[in-house]
């Protein structure tokens, strides 16, 4: 009678290819994308702090966030924010963001507190 090497499986496990054992995932999150969706989303429940200062984007933003950490649940995750000023993108066309409205001075508040929040999470940040 032969005997198997391995009793308990009918076939032994295949040996997987080196690229698929080091694949990893990563995700990068448009920091100003995300909480422009959150703040305009949210904007009617009028989220704020004792002091009235408004925290609807950054509520938004950490719901979004842990969802998507919670369902992708990448390997990696950094957030991406836009640079203050100006960039080579407005030197090298002068109609580069021309058409869009200034940010709403409470959501640039939320903003600033927001590259703190992510830090707290321990993620990276780019700009």
């Amino acid at each position: 009678m032969r005997r198997r090497k391995h009793p308990r499986r009918k076939h032994p496990r295949r040996k997987l290819p080196e690229w698929k054992l080091l694949r990893r995932s990563l995700v990068l999150v448009d920091g100003h994308a995300l909480a422009y969706r959150a703040y305009f989303a949210l904007i009617k429940q009028n989220f704020s702090t004792q002091k009235g200062e408004p925290t609807g984007a950054i509520y938004g933003f950490i719901n979004m966030l842990l969802s998507a950490l919670e369902k992708l649940r990448p390997d990696c995750l950094a957030v991406c924010f836009d640079m203050e000023g100006e960039t080579f993108r407005d030197t090298q066309y002068a109609g580069y963001k021309a058409q869009r409205k200034p940010m709403p001075d409470d959501l640039r508040t939320q903003i600033d507190q927001l590259r703190g929040v992510v830090r707290a999470f321990g993620l990276p940040i780019y700009e």
